[in-house]
This record gives C-alpha cells, sequence and structure tokens, in this order.
C-alpha cells in the first residue's frame, strides 16, 4: 500500500471495479435496480476521502478538467504541509 505520492486518481466510468458513481448493479431480470460506485473506488474514497477523484468521461469536458487539476494541485500541496 504505497501509494503515498497519489494526489489524485481518474477512474474508468462504468466499471465494476473502477466505476465513479455511474456502475450500473443489475437485478436478477437483468433491470439496473441502481448505480453506484466500483469496489475499488469505493475502497480508495473510504481511504482518502480528501482525494480529488474523477474519471475520463468527465474529463471530456475542459472546465472540469481544469478544476481536478487545479484540485490534484491543491491536494499535493497542502500534504506538502
Amino acid at each position: 500500500k504505497d501509494i503515498d505520492g497519489l494526489c489524485g486518481y481518474v477512474f474508468k466510468s462504468r466499471s465494476p471495479s473502477c466505476g465513479l458513481d455511474d456502475t450500473p448493479v443489475y437485478a436478477v431480470n437483468k433491470q439496473i435496480q441502481q448505480y453506484t460506485s466500483g469496489l475499488f473506488c469505493d475502497y480508495l474514497q473510504k481511504l482518502y476521502p480528501d482525494m480529488p477523484f474523477t474519471d475520463e468521461t468527465k474529463l471530456a469536458n475542459k472546465v472540469v478538467r481544469n478544476g481536478f487539476i487545479k484540485r490534484v494541485y491543491k491536494f499535493f500541496y497542502d500534504k506538502k504541509r
């Protein structure tokens, strides 16, 4: 668990392990019951609740992408203090 240098994370949308709030959970009848985070995403968010997270679909938007990059820099500099 040597991820002390990690200052942000980009997940894979809709992934069972790495989806960020958009992973579909299916019922037996193959209907979507709900959307949630993937298992690894959920684990990492609980371990580092203040770390910036996003997924690749959100990075397509320039404003969102720039905001994410700023949050990563802020997280990095706040960790150094």
